[in-house]
């Protein structure tokens, strides 16, 4: 917790046309911007929602962001 995580999805304007299994959605234009998912503290009580959502550079890196990891089957 208190931490945002970086996804392998790529950054989307709406989730219209969204994959409806789960898989990653990285078909984009814009898929040099990924989506962040979760809470950190770091924005106060507004930004500790488990369902904030906003997008970052992969390479971007902050001490409050990390990543999720999926296992893939």
């Amino acid at each position: 917790g208190n931490v945002s995580e970086l996804t392998q999805d790529c950054r989307h304007e709406s989730y219209a046309g969204a994959p409806a299994d789960g898989v990653a959605w990285t078909a984009s234009s814009n898929c040099s911007s990924r989506v962040v998912r979760g809470g950190t503290f770091v924005y106060g009580p507004p930004g500790l929602r488990s369902a904030n959502r906003t997008w970052s550079e992969p390479t971007y890196r902050v001490w409050y962001q990390g990543f999720r990891v999926v296992e893939e089957r």
